[in-house]
Order: C-alpha cells, then structure tokens, then sequence
C-alpha cells in the first residue's frame, strides 16, 4: 500500500513537471520583435530602412497599417533564414521596410502588431538636410508653376527637372497629382535630356511638364514626386570592386496654389479661361454658289490655347441666335477632338461638321456665333465671333428636254404641212413629259432626304422606346461605356423632352457635383486617351442618388463646365 501511495504520488509530480514545462513552452513561443533603424538620424525626404527580426517563428501577418500616420511606405519585403546549431533547429524572420517621411523632430515608431505579439514603440530623429553652401547634391528634383494664383479651370503650367551628377540604375520617377481629385493633369509632349553646368558640376537633366486645371476654387496642394532608383551601374556592373548598389530615393517639394474664383465681371454662360480662342468655319461648296436641294458640309472649328478639347462648347449651339434660318436643313455629325501642346502649355480644338441642305431659294443670312471668353493673359474678358454671313441659294435646274430636230440636209424638201402639224402635236406633249420628270426627281430628292434623317437618328419610322435606368445599368455593370453614354442621352431626353440635351457635360449640369465628376470621367474615357479607367458600377451608384427634378432643367450648363483627361 505505502508503494501505492508513492506511485500516486510520483505520478502528481510529473503531471506538475509537464504542466510547467507547457507553460515555459508556451511562454517562449511569444518571440520578441526588434525593431531598428538603419541610420540615426534620418534626413527628412529622404528613405531610411526600418527592421523587425524575430529570432521565432511568426505565422501571423504583420500590420503596417499604424506607420502611414507619419510615414509613407515604399516598399515591404519579407527573409527568413534557418539555422541548425547543435542538431536544434532554430528559424529566424526580419521584414525590411523602406519608408519616407517630410517631418522632422521626434517621431515614433508605434508598435506592429504579428498577431498576439507587438513590437515596441521607437523613438527617431528626423531632420532637415544641410547643404554646405557651394555644394549640390549628385541627384536631386526641382519643381516649379508659371502660375501661383490661377482662376479655377485655368490652365498651369508645372515643370519638373530631374537633376543627376552621379550614374543611377532602375530609375524610376512618379506622376504629380492633386489630393481628392481636386485638379485634372495632362503630360505635355515628350521629356527633354540636356545637360548644364552648375556649381563647377556637369549634370544630366530629365524635364517634364504638365498642365494642370484646378476643379475648385481656394488652396490647392500638388503633391512631391518621388524619384527611385539604384546608386552605381546596378546587379550586373563589369566592375566586380564596385560598391554594392544602395537604394537612392528623393522626394520633391510640394507646390502650393491659390486657387481663384470665377470673376464677376465675366457674364458668359460657360467660363472658359485661356490665353486665346478663335472660332472659324468652312465649307465644301462656297456659300454664294449654294443649290437648292443640294447638300453642302459646313465645319466650324474652335480651338483655344490654354484649355482641353473637352473643355470647349459646341461651336454652332454656343448661343440660341447661331441656328440657321428656317428654310436650312442640318444633319450634324459627332464632334471630333484634338490636343497638342505648344511653349505655352496645351492647345484644344473641337470641330464640328454638318450637312447643310437648303430647301428654297433666294438670299438668306447666317447669324453670327459669339463665345465669350475670359483672357487669362490680360486678366479681361473676350468674345470670340465668327460673323453673320449672306448666302445665295441658286433655283433647282429644270428638267431636261428633248432637243429640237436636227435641220435637214441640203437638197431635201422641206416638210410637208401636214408632217409639221405632226411635229407640232408631238411637242404639245412634252410640258406632261417634263411635270412627271419633275415628280420623279422630287420624290428621289425626298427619298434621299428620308436616308439621310436616319442615317444621322434625326427621325425613324417607329422610333424604339428609350431605354430606362435599367438599361444604363446594365451598361454601367458591364464597363459599357459607349452603351452608358447612349442610355444616358436617350433617358434624359425621354425625361425631358422639351430641352436640347446633347451631349453628357449637358446632363452633367442636371445633377450634384458628385455627378458632374462622374460624368466628366466618363467623358475622358470616351474622348481621352484609351488608357483612362472608367468604373461603371461607381458611376451607377452615384447616378442612382441623383434626385432629379421632374421639371426640365436648364439645356445649357452653367458655371464651370467639366473637364477630362485626354
């Protein structure tokens, strides 16, 4: 029994022994986190090294997510390395950050969590660079504006130059861009290389520019641009002594706008700020040769310095008094726009074809077309005119009749009495012959007319019901854009009928400026660059809270008109 009482005991002891043993296991499974620094201090703007090693095994993936209050995160990769010392076998991982930041003073590292375990917090010093006068750096970004205080929509022209004394290696250089999509950037033209002397130092130069349109009147920040790349001639340098490439990143300074509103003094209905803009037209036949039930094609052109092709109204439906006179029949065709860029930053131009049919002879005038405008280089508003025109309509030609007889040859006898009463009851018969040629030719002339309504969806027999919110929905959840678009115009004008809603920046003006930012990125996938995204599913939801009024709004938007990218 005593043996008994023994075994019981002994066996309480190894149950505790095992137990304690668990606890310490468990205990050291909770692996520290290091956490270093790469250098001390850190220079502001310029990417430092932040290392968490573990000497455990970490399952849990860590949250960098609390590093993005101070810092900003350029790249995260993960090592894990395994050692074997004494038959044990021992697994150690370190996450190497890069980060950036343009703070200085004493900031913290919090703590980052690996699951169930956190680092500690870290303590840094990040400080302003000192340049020694005379000095430059081997590379580095320079930024400027030629404009620091815009009117909202008007074009600034921001320059960026990447200067480098030193070889680099996977470079790379990041776009500008404007917090909360505040401003709208377009790359002008193609990068400059060149070469200056600067500080007794020779220098290769990359220049870009970019024209840049502020959406809202008041401060506007453009954020730095990173520039990232490898110091030296990279992994597969000759030079088997050259230093090991070492990451190189900088960042430029931010470029602060004020940002104006639209002045009072401009009265137009679409405010367009620009450094010129000119309306000119063209025709395919010339004006004074015009021919009743002929067609005729009438280009006006409107091209601007200084604005986007999307920015720049419809030349012929600027002003209610450019229509032509009653007696014209107009059959447009889509509109058709171009973008380049000048010295002066970017040049838009919209074109506008149309075939033009009079119906009746005699004089007519063309009214003139006015767009006003605001001169940004004279700070004083403008109007553009192409002025009222006389036209001449020539009468439809007669139908053609049958020619007289040839007179007989010499030596034959003139026709008998009765032969030339013969000839002359058969010309009694030609005015019927030349009414029904006429009928013929009028109903070809309506038959052509009636192909060319259709051909252009000016009418149709049996017009089909114009799609509902369900069909630009369907359009919107398959990325249809073309399909959206065509929804669109055709649900607003079932909606309202009595207004001229033509185009999407005119529906735009129907809804909140939340809608009018949908509707311009929908425009710049349209007309821009086939690269731009659009998210139709977005567009729908925001289309879906618009609450439109059931009375017809006005066709013409007012105030600023969209912008997009092309």
């Amino acid at each position: 029994m005593p043996r008994a009482g023994n075994t019981g005991e002994a066996m309480r002891r190894c149950r505790l022994i095992i137990l304690a043993l668990l606890l310490a296991g468990g205990a050291a499974g909770q692996a520290a986190v290091s956490v270093e620094v790469d250098r001390a201090p850190v220079i502001a703007d310029q990417a430092f090294r932040l290392i968490f090693e573990s000497a455990e095994k970490i399952d849990a993936e860590p949250d960098f997510s609390p590093l993005n209050e101070s810092f900003t995160l350029l790249g995260n990769h993960r090592q894990t390395s395994v050692n074997i010392v004494n038959g044990r076998l021992s697994r150690a991982q370190k996450w190497v950050l890069t980060l950036i930041t343009d703070q200085t003073g004493t900031l913290t590292i919090p703590p980052i969590a690996f699951g169930n375990i956190k680092s500690e917090a870290r303590r840094i010093e990040v400080v302003a660079e000192a340049r020694p006068a005379g000095k430059s750096d081997d590379i580095f970004i320079e930024v400027e504006v030629d404009e620091p205080n815009p009117y909202v929509q008007a074009q600034v022209i921001y320059t960026l130059k990447l200067l480098r004394a030193a070889q680099v290696s996977n470079a790379s250089l990041t776009e500008p861009a404007v917090a909360d999509g505040r401003a709208l950037i377009n790359k002008l033209g193609e990068d400059k290389n060149y070469q200056i002397r600067r500080n007794n130092r020779r220098y290769r130069v990359t220049e870009r520019r970019y024209a840049v349109f502020p959406q809202a009147s008041g401060p506007l920040k453009i954020e730095p641009v990173l520039f990232k790349g490898q110091s030296g001639g990279g992994l597969f340098s000759l030079d088997p002594f050259a230093p090991r490439p070492e990451p190189i990143v900088i960042r430029s300074a931010p470029v602060a706008l004020a940002v104006r509103p639209i002045p009072a003094a401009f009265s137009g209905d679409r405010w367009l700020p620009a450094a010129r803009l000119n309306i000119q037209e063209q025709w395919s036949t010339d004006p004074a040769l015009l021919k009743q039930g002929e067609a005729a094609t009438r280009a006006l052109t409107l091209e601007a310095g200084g604005l986007a092709a999307s920015q720049l109204p419809a030349p012929d439906s600027a002003l209610p008094d450019s229509a032509l006179p009653d007696s014209f029949k107009t059959y447009p065709d889509q509109p058709e726009f171009e973008e380049a860029s000048d010295r002066r930053g970017l040049v838009g131009t919209r074109r506008e074809k149309m075939a033009v049919i009079p119906l009746a002879a005699g004089e007519f005038i063309l009214p003139a077309i006015r767009i006003p405008w605001w001169n940004i280089g004279t700070d004083q508003p403008e109007v553009a005119e192409l002025t009222a025109r006389r036209v001449k309509v020539q009468a439809a030609a007669p139908a053609p009749t049958r020619p007289q007889d040839e007179p007989a040859p010499t030596g034959q006898a003139e026709a008998t009495p009765s032969a030339a009463g013969s000839g002359a009851g058969a010309g009694a018969h030609w005015p019927l012959v030349s009414f029904a040629l006429l009928i013929l030719w009028l109903g070809t002339l309506g038959l052509w007319w009636r192909g060319r309504r259709v051909k252009n969806g000016a009418t149709s027999a049996k017009p089909p019901k114009p799609p509902g919110p369900a069909s630009i929905k369907r359009a919107c959840m398959n990325n249809d854009a073309p399909g959206a678009r065509d929804a669109l115009l055709c649900w607003a004008g079932a909606k309202w009928p009595d207004q001229r809603i033509k185009n999407l920046a005119a529906l735009g003006a129907c809804g909140d400026a939340e809608f009018q930012g949908k509707i311009s990125a929908l425009n710049r996938h349209l007309y821009g660059q086939r690269g731009a995204k659009w998210d139709g599913p977005a567009f729908y939801r925001t289309f879906a809270a618009q609450s439109f009024a059931e009375t017809a709004p006005v066709a013409t938007p007012t105030g600023l008109e969209p912008l997009w990218r092309l």
